[in-house]
């Protein structure tokens, strides 16, 4: 719990543990919460219900790799587009973003419940590549099953990310207000980014690597 004080009234913060983002779409049904920890992207949120904060993330500003077995021939072999089509990319669907791109990447679509289900499905042979983000390592290892990323390609993510705040609740236009000032100066001093590299959700190695999906 913390405190705070915007324009004059005082605010005392408090964190609720909810099951927001195990749904699909935010939709804000219980009056509980001005706002969640977790941005999200701009298709899940329910506009008529939530105040949309600038966006955290810019269309285009976040990036994932294509990642396969690390003695993959896909690692070598991929350099286009075109090349993943012969190949089953793997996703759990409610993952809309990631679903939306792997099924323009390869009509040989396999899903998946869980981050455990895909790993494990590509180490059986029963997929051959899924997304993920650019983690500091560039590649990813679930217990015994080691992810590396095709390198110089990555595909963009077209999609805005946003906090969102609650429009029926007092003071909700005043804590939209200060937040959306409050992301101006972060965004001028260029923090956001800089907040996402350290996170290791954006590695600057791959900023120049070219996007299959423009």
């Amino acid at each position: 719990m913390q405190s705070f004080t915007l324009r004059w009234v005082k605010f005392r913060i408090y964190y609720i543990k909810n099951s927001w983002l195990q749904s699909k779409h935010i939709a804000g049904t219980t009056k509980k919460a001005y706002l969640q920890g977790e941005s999200v992207w701009k298709d899940q949120a329910n506009e008529a219900l939530f105040y949309l904060s600038p966006a955290i993330l810019r269309k285009g500003e976040f990036s994932k790799g294509i990642y396969t077995l690390r003695d993959h021939p896909m690692l070598t072999s991929v350099k286009s587009e075109l090349d993943l089509a012969q190949y089953r990319g793997i996703t759990v669907p409610t993952w809309d973003q990631d679903w939306y791109i792997i099924r323009h990447l390869t009509k040989n679509l396999v899903t998946a419940k869980s981050q455990f289900e895909i790993h494990d499905k590509i180490n059986k042979g029963q997929a051959d590549f899924t997304l993920s983000e650019f983690n500091g390592e560039l590649s990813h290892i679930f217990g015994k099953v080691h992810l590396s990323p095709i390198p110089n390609i990555k595909v963009l993510i077209k999609q805005t990310r946003h906090f969102v705040v609650r429009k029926d609740m007092p003071y909700s236009l005043d804590i939209f207000e200060a937040l959306t000032l409050g992301l101006a100066k972060m965004r001028r001093a260029k923090m956001i980014v800089n907040m996402y590299q350290k996170g290791g959700i954006i590695n600057p190695i791959t900023k120049h690597w070219r996007a299959i999906n423009n």
